[in-house]
């Protein structure tokens, strides 16, 4: 009798477990939370409150709007990166996840090497399909010997354009030294050029020659290339871009005053400096001065006439009897006319 009541306990009991197991297995198991999110200019998918059973995975998908791109995926708290994907996997905790975005843009980085620039050196950022430009300039005495873009020879101009970008570049400016050119420049006896001699200058600069009389004398003319320049006592040559040459004379530091009278009067000459010299009617007299010196002029109709006029270097000066030339610093004629 007692072994038939311990077998009905043992099937009572079998039954109870048989029951009550699909609670038990009902109650242990969890489900966790994965909050995903997606900053403006984006989506993330699934997104909002996610549910996952406990051990689950779940991969999520972020896809920015055009013209926009992934700037950083935050996974509780931590940063993975710019990926367009992310797999939670055994789960057995709650989660966050937020996806943030960034409009496109390029960069364009400009270098010029040495002896020249470029225009906005550095890293420039543009926008997709904007157009920027570049311009080169070399130093003095140098030119563009090539541009470099993203490493390629493009070209040796002083300027170049990116149009329509699509993709971020580079451009590097390379220069070279001009070619050299001689100027052989002289003096005659009585002065001295500086620099003087055949020297070489650079292409493309500026070379300056000082020229300066003795004591007592002054310039008489500069030559340049053949071409008279006239009482110089400097000159430069501009962007030099081939030979040349450059020679210096002088004088005796004095002025000569032609002086003639035409028939019907007379001139009186006067300085502090000079002997009273008169000009009659037909003569020239040439009279030697000292820079600086003043001469006073008195023109003098005959008897039955007038001083039609008088000419200083053909300027005119109409029905005068008296001129003064001060500070001479230059030759001069003056003829006197009468009617």
């Amino acid at each position: 009798m007692r072994r038939k009541k311990d077998l009905i306990v043992i099937v009572l009991l079998i039954v109870s477990i048989a029951i009550l197991s699909p609670y038990a297995v009902a109650e242990s198991t969890t489900d966790y939370e994965i909050t995903a999110t997606a900053n403006v200019n984006g989506s993330i998918s699934p997104s909002g409150m996610v549910s996952v059973v406990a051990g689950g995975s779940l991969t999520l998908t972020i896809t920015p709007v055009p013209g926009y791109q992934i700037l950083s995926v935050i996974v509780d708290g931590a940063n993975v990166g710019a990926v367009n994907s992310y797999k939670f996997t055994n789960i057995q905790a709650d989660h966050s996840i937020a996806a943030y975005f960034k409009a496109i843009t390029y960069t364009l980085m400009a270098t010029a090497e040495a002896n020249g620039t470029i225009s906005t050196p550095g890293l420039n950022t543009v926008n997709p399909g904007s157009s920027m430009t570049f311009t080169i300039t070399p130093n003095a005495g140098y030119h563009v010997a090539d541009v470099l873009v993203d490493g390629a020879s493009s070209s040796a101009e002083t300027s170049y354009v990116f149009t329509n970008v699509a993709a971020s570049h580079t451009i590097t400016a390379a220069f070279a030294e001009n070619a050299w050119f001689i100027i052989n420049a002289s003096a005659g006896a009585n002065g001295s050029i500086s620099p003087s001699g055949r020297g070489s200058v650079l292409g493309g600069t500026n070379q300056k020659y000082t020229i300066t009389p003795a004591s007592g004398y002054r310039v008489a003319d500069v030559v340049v290339d053949n071409i008279s320049k006239g009482a110089l006592t400097s000159y430069t040559f501009y962007s030099v871009q081939t030979e040349h040459t450059i020679s210096a004379t002088f004088v005796t530091n004095v002025y000569t005053i032609d002086v003639t009278a035409a028939l019907g009067g007379s001139v009186l000459v006067s300085g502090a400096s000079i002997t009273t010299t008169t000009v009659n009617g037909g003569e020239k007299s040439t009279i030697t001065v000292n820079p600086g010196t003043n001469l006073s002029f008195t023109i003098t109709p005959d008897a039955g006439r007038l001083v039609r006029s008088l000419v200083d270097n053909s300027t005119y000066r109409y029905g005068i009897t008296a001129y003064t030339l001060t500070n001479i610093k230059a030759n001069h004629t003056i003829n006197a006319f009468f009617k």
